[in-house]
């Protein structure tokens, strides 16, 4: 019986915390992330995008919260009109930057 609370506490806590994980809209499932520089050779870049990331010393809320914040960043990207989000480099766990642009389709 003990297993079985244990459990159900266990899919209780990932259940409601995955609530809060802002979904991806259709259009940020089309955006590209890249941490090359060279993928925005070409193309108009649009603005920066930021999202701020709490954190905790759990690390299944931290993986959700990870979650979270990157499907807020390319849904911002995606409200510019990015097909492209390039994010430099991830310096800080609690601060995502990236640089959204807008990139011609790759020649057939």
């Amino acid at each position: 019986m003990r297993r079985v609370t244990v459990l159900f506490a266990a899919l209780l806590h990932l259940g409601c915390a995955s609530a809060f994980v802002q979904p991806l809209t259709p259009e940020a499932r089309a955006v590209r992330i890249t941490g090359n520089p060279e993928a925005t050779r070409g193309c108009t870049f649009l603005g920066n995008v930021e999202q701020v990331n709490v954190g905790s010393s759990d690390n299944l809320v931290n993986a959700i919260d990870d979650r979270d914040a990157n499907n807020k960043l390319l849904n911002s990207a995606a409200k510019l009109g990015a097909n492209v989000l390039f994010i430099p480099s991830r310096t800080s766990r609690s601060f995502l930057r990236g640089e959204a642009y807008r990139c011609p389709p790759p020649a057939p």
